[in-house]
């Protein structure tokens, strides 16, 4: 096979023109301008020839914002100069075909907002850890000792990872335990198996309330920011202060984005809300947020059932979004591992998963250990 690929990043009008080197039986097509990425026209393709542009498209879209910037590799897409492509006998020299990237995947590349995102979330964990940030990118595991924070003194073991390594705070006593049964992969500590067994084994060693381990949480920061969403007819969105969403915490309908009516302390960090107010007058439809400290505002949503549907969702979330960002402070949305509906949403208001992050929590006073 003989190729020359030239790559280009480039706003060139399309222009298409044909060429035949005398001594090639295959007319070398050149396709130039703005396109949907790689197109060979040259027909029939060689499988090695296919193959080999892919490979050279997918290390120029790795390298594109090196390359060019963000703003450019957000306004125009990659094109490839194909010159000549002859058949040929000799086999792949790629044991897998490498996976094609499409304008929509390279908008999906780590944008500014995100990487400021990132960066903060990072520092705050650490702080919350107690370890260096460097922790989070050692494709191991870390243990912390330390006692429960007085802000969740029920939280008796923390465990964080960004995916290249994880960070497992303990209570006092308790490492040892781990170092003797620490799985062979860091990112296992958040199998369930293994948080049920350093529950009972931290309630063996230190005593006190029951624990329970508890499932995993994944953790969104904004990838762009979010427009305002349109609401069907009828509804309207209303930004409400943290005394005008008191009345609403007695309704037990709206826990995840204001906190239980015997969660005080929740009270005191939320700073505001954003509701979806229905034809009839009610809210149906709440993003709260509050201050989860170092810089974090955290959004919680809470949809009414029979209105689930509708669209109601993302509109709040895009409003607390941008007003978060507009204090200055970093958005974060959290969710259950298993919530698929809030990972949509958190996708569909610009928002790309972070963190993940799992625990063991000791019993409230007088209530279950399953139950927070």
């Amino acid at each position: 096979m003989e190729a020359r690929i030239d790559t280009r990043l480039t706003a060139l009008p399309s222009v298409t023109t044909t060429a035949k080197p005398a001594d090639s039986p295959v007319a070398g097509n050149v396709n130039e301008g703005p396109g949907s990425s790689v197109k060979i026209l040259n027909q029939p393709v060689p499988l090695a020839f296919r193959e080999s542009v892919r490979y050279g498209e997918q290390s120029l879209l790795a390298r594109a914002r090196e390359l060019v910037g963000e703003q450019v590799l957000t306004k125009f897409h990659p094109r490839v100069l194909v010159l000549h492509a002859a058949e040929s006998s000799h086999p792949s020299p790629l044991n897998a075909r490498v996976p094609h990237n499409s304008p929509q995947e390279v908008r999906a590349m780590p944008s500014a907002l995100f990487d400021r995102c990132a960066a903060a979330i990072r520092a705050a964990e650490a702080a919350e850890c107690g370890c260096d940030i460097d922790a989070f990118e050692t494709n191991a595991l870390t243990v912390i000792e330390a006692r429960p924070s007085a802000k969740e003194p029920e939280l008796a073991a923390y465990a964080v990872t960004f995916g290249a390594g994880s960070v497992l705070r303990v209570e006092p006593g308790v490492a040892a335990w781990v170092a003797a049964h620490n799985p062979n992969k860091h990112f296992r500590i958040f199998q369930p198996f293994f948080l049920a067994d350093l529950a009972a084994a931290t309630q063996a060693i230190t005593g006190g309330r029951p624990c329970s381990g508890h499932g995993l949480t994944l953790g969104f920061v904004p990838h762009t920011l979010p427009e305002a969403r349109a609401l069907p007819p009828g509804y309207r969105l209303a930004h409400l202060g943290a005394r005008e969403l008191a009345p609403y915490r007695d309704q037990y309908v709206f826990e995840n984005s204001l906190g239980d009516p015997d969660e005080p302390e929740r009270l005191e960090k939320t700073l505001a809300g954003f509701a979806v107010i229905g034809p009839w007058g009610e809210a149906v439809a709440l993003a709260g947020v509050w201050d989860e400290g170092h810089g974090r505002y955290e959004i919680g949503l809470d949809v009414r059932r029979a209105v689930r549907g509708l669209g109601l969702a993302a509109p709040a979330v895009a409003a607390a979004t941008r007003w978060i960002l507009a204090q200055g402070r970093t958005p974060i949305y959290t969710c259950g591992a298993t919530n698929v509906r809030s990972h949509r949403v958190a996708l569909a208001c610009g928002y790309r998963p972070l963190w993940t992050l799992g625990s063991v929590r000791r019993a409230p006073e007088g209530k279950s250990p399953y139950l927070r």
